[in-house]
């Protein structure tokens, strides 16, 4: 029980709105794996920075828990800028997922350098995509 969350990248041609940055649709949802790039358990601000971004960008579904949002050198830019302006990300809770440590952000800011390579090397029928399960 608690907060998994996963970063996958995927083919393009996978998917029935590959345009879309929310809410993306698998053209078959039970063979469609992707490949994992990052997972995280129970990094509850990262989820809420996750979350904020979902909605900002036209998601719907309340509580982020299962939807897709893909993952560009923006978001990314974002999410590096806060770490290091700020050095913490807004606090986010939920049932049962965690607190974040200052160790759980030293590795956060080692996977979002990662992020950009994984971004910067993916071939173009690729993409990268976040979703998260409690």
């Amino acid at each position: 029980m608690g907060l998994d969350m996963f970063m996958r990248s995927y083919k393009k041609s996978d998917f029935v709105n590959p345009d879309s940055k929310v809410d993306l649709v698998c053209s078959d949802p039970y063979y469609v794996q992707g490949k994992e790039q990052f997972y995280w358990r129970k990094y509850s601000d990262l989820q809420g920075f996750l979350h904020s971004e979902y909605i900002a960008a036209g998601g719907k579904e309340p509580d982020f828990n299962g939807p897709l949002l893909r993952i560009d050198k923006e978001l990314v830019d974002r999410l590096e800028s806060l770490l290091s302006d700020s050095k913490v990300l807004e606090p986010a809770s939920g049932f049962f997922w965690g607190q974040m440590s200052e160790e759980k952000y030293d590795y956060l800011r080692q996977d979002v350098a990662r992020m950009q390579m994984v971004i910067d090397n993916l071939p173009d029928d690729e993409f990268l995509l976040f979703y998260a399960s409690y």
